[in-house]
């Protein structure tokens, strides 16, 4: 009985189809405590299947930001799955991957290294990408840059000879990031459209909210308002349809977007709904990120004032989910005022 409603929960989490990624979230979210009861059975007396269903439940954990309880409940799995399994290679990765997110750069270094070791000794195309992929990605935020590019040309050759466009996609997102920070805008935004154009070609469009967030920046960054505010609006449409807690991000980058535009207050609110909502979802943006948002927001803070200032941020610190994101869309929608 156990060993059936673990497989049909396993089904369940693995019934995502492209493009319909906001309907499976809400199904996992409805049945979110049958899939925990039966991913801690599949621990105890099935750490396989365990490893399976896990392995399907990372990418609700993460636009949910169940990060605390996925992060326990890998760490319950590698406890009992075997030194040589090949599924421990996945649950190896996806712990360095959360542990990233919860800005545990540490070890996250320490699993994904484990898991790329162990991806490679049996010989896991998908789980290799994914482990170069992550590679990078930590890298890229330790600014160790030359590090990241080689771990993500390798992810994307790869990607390219099994034919996966979404992890093509994830790939060209990620070098279009590694770029950024390069101070290649032009090179950056190239990435950053390739990723999103394979997404859009895939018909996982809705995958995209990240990429159109730095599309967004980058855009920005290049002085290209009228680009900059209709990749941010996109970006806010997704993240409101799957509830995606990283939406944080998108909040942050409209709050840059309105300080340069002189609109103080609504970028001070818009941050500390950014802010409220990393901290709820133990996301932790590095420092890279922190360095990038002061250089508009504290000339903002200084043009309101001290008490306004810290007004408008802890009003964006109180709005929940949805009124944060209604927020910023209201405030792309409406034409805006004159600077605060």
């Amino acid at each position: 009985m156990h060993s059936q409603h673990a497989n049909f929960y396993l089904a369940l989490a693995a019934s995502r189809q492209p493009g319909e990624s906001a309907a499976w979230l809400e199904q996992l979210e409805d049945d979110h405590d049958n899939l925990i009861a039966a991913l801690r059975w599949a621990t105890r007396s099935d750490p396989r299947l365990g490893a399976q269903l896990s392995a399907e439940l990372f990418l609700f954990w993460l636009l949910r930001a169940h990060i605390s309880e996925a992060r326990q409940s890998l760490d319950d799995l590698l406890a009992r799955l075997a030194a040589d399994e090949p599924a421990r290679a996945t649950t190896l990765l996806n712990t360095g991957a959360f542990a990233y997110v919860a800005g545990e750069f540490d070890a996250a270094q320490q699993r994904l290294d484990q898991g790329l070791a162990l991806s490679r000794s049996v010989d896991d195309r998908v789980a290799t990408i994914r482990g170069l992929f992550y590679k990078g990605v930590l890298d890229s935020a330790r600014n160790q840059l030359e590090s990241a590019q080689q771990s993500l040309e390798e992810a994307l050759r790869l990607s390219l000879e099994i034919d996966n466009l979404q992890l093509e996609g994830e790939v060209l997102h990620q070098l279009g990031m590694v770029a950024t920070i390069s101070g290649n805008l032009d090179e950056a935004g190239s990435l950053l459209q390739r990723s999103l154009d394979v997404r859009r070609r895939a018909g996982r469009k809705d995958e995209a909210g990240m990429t159109l967030v730095f599309l967004a920046a980058v855009s920005f960054v290049r002085g290209e308002a009228p680009a900059a505010h209709a990749f941010i609006r996109e970006a806010l449409e997704i993240g409101l349809s799957l509830r995606d807690r990283r939406s944080a991000w998108s909040l942050d980058v409209l709050a840059c977007i309105s300080a340069a535009g002189g609109h103080s207050e609504r970028a001070l609110r818009l941050a500390g709904a950014a802010s409220a909502m990393f901290d709820a979802t133990g996301q932790r943006p590095p420092e890279q990120w922190h360095q990038f948002t002061s250089a508009f927001l504290n000339p903002a803070r200084e043009q309101l004032g001290g008490d306004l200032a810290q007004h408008e941020w802890e009003t964006g610190r109180t709005l929940a989910f949805e009124e944060a994101l209604g927020y910023a869309l209201k405030s792309e929608l409406e034409p805006m005022g004159a600077p605060s």
